[in-house]
């Protein structure tokens, strides 16, 4: 069989570039907020709330529009136990229950997450 020396594009199906897109956010989210709480090294910091917009394209109107496309809360404590590296990314996706499914985070996402166009100035991450 002959090879040949180039890479062929192969794209991902719709459901799992949105899976992996919230996946992504939700693991961004959780990053942030450790990073909050490690920079706080007296402790004040007693719970992060953190809201994720983007600017895109309303494409009902074309104005330009900041939607949040995921809300975070979490405590200090509840949070520090937590092993980020061992978190399941399969369960930071659309679908969690209102608690979440990792304690003491509680990420919520927009229905509208993977639908955004980019706005102007926007980089294209996906």
């Amino acid at each position: 069989m002959k090879t040949r020396d180039e890479i062929t594009p192969v794209p991902r199906p719709e459901k799992e570039r949105h899976e992996l897109y919230a996946a992504v956010l939700a693991q961004t989210a959780l990053r942030t907020v450790h990073e909050l709480f490690a920079a706080d090294t007296d402790g004040v910091v007693r719970s992060v709330s953190l809201n994720g917009h983007v600017a895109t394209i309303d494409r009902a109107t074309g104005r330009e529009v900041h939607p949040c496309l995921i809300t975070l809360q979490a405590g200090r404590e509840e949070f520090g136990e937590l092993v980020l590296t061992q978190v399941d990314r399969t369960h930071l996706g659309p679908g969690l229950p209102p608690t979440g499914s990792v304690p003491g985070a509680t990420p919520r996402f927009s229905s509208g997450c993977p639908k955004c166009t980019p706005g102007p100035g926007s980089r294209r991450w996906l």
